[in-house]
């Protein structure tokens, strides 16, 4: 793979050399593209295992679902809320 500055007739030694951190960039970049692709196949996959796992304790898609939001927004909750203000959810009064 060739670096777009490679086809400019005034280049210089220095020119080069960057050119070819660039390309190595790039390349890293193109490789972290593919690694986050996978890894959200793969958390989608899980989370879909999860959902089919405790789908059984629920009545009703509705109460299922509900379920599900209700989870998400605790836990969204949780952890945008700094560690000093946090309470252990499991903790009963």
């Amino acid at each position: 793979m060739k670096h777009w500055s490679e086809f400019i007739d005034n280049r210089t030694h220095a020119t080069k050399r960057l050119a070819k951190l660039a390309n190595s960039l790039a390349f890293d970049v193109q490789d972290k593209e593919m690694l986050l692709t996978n890894a959200k196949a793969n958390l989608d996959r899980f989370e879909l295992q999860i959902c089919n796992k405790i789908a059984g304790n629920y009545k009703s898609e509705c109460e299922y679902e509900n379920a599900i939001l209700g989870a998400k927004h605790k836990a969204n909750v949780w952890n945008n809320t700094p560690t000093n203000e946090l309470k252990n959810p499991t903790h009963k009064k």
